[in-house]
């Protein structure tokens, strides 16, 4: 694994994977106590941890190109969803699709795709703004 590209993806997905295990543990662990329960509180809790957490892994992450950065949150949310349809869809549904009749669940994609946009446009914001003021 000398590519430094290749790297850099699975990174990516680890980093998916990790936003899942920790939203999955907090909301459907040790909130419900493990009953497949969707309220708002539930709903609102997820949205926080998936953007915040989403914010923290990519903290340390500088692109030079919008290109880039949307396809990071891409690589993100697809390591995410693998995880739902994987995890909650085949094992603990059984297949009967229930994740995907919910359209909350569509939520935590969509931040996760925009959460890397958002905070390198914030960014380039307050830096460009440091500099002007200098």
């Amino acid at each position: 694994m000398k590519n430094p590209e290749v790297k850099k993806y699975l990174r990516i997905i680890g980093q998916g994977f990790l936003i899942w295990i920790v939203v999955f543990v907090i909301t459907e662990v040790v909130i419900s106590g493990g009953r497949s329960e969707r309220n708002l509180y539930l709903i609102i809790l997820q949205a926080i941890a998936v953007t915040s957490l989403s914010a923290y892994l990519n903290r340390k992450y500088i692109s030079a190109t919008i290109i880039s950065t949307i396809l990071r949150g891409i690589v993100l949310m697809l390591s995410f969803a693998l995880l739902d349809y994987l995890i909650v869809n085949l094992w603990l549904e059984h297949n009967n699709l229930t994740i995907y009749r919910f359209w909350p669940s569509y939520i935590n994609y969509v931040l996760i795709l925009i959460t890397p946009l958002v905070q390198t446009k914030m960014r380039d914001f307050f830096s460009v703004k440091k500099i002007k003021s200098s």
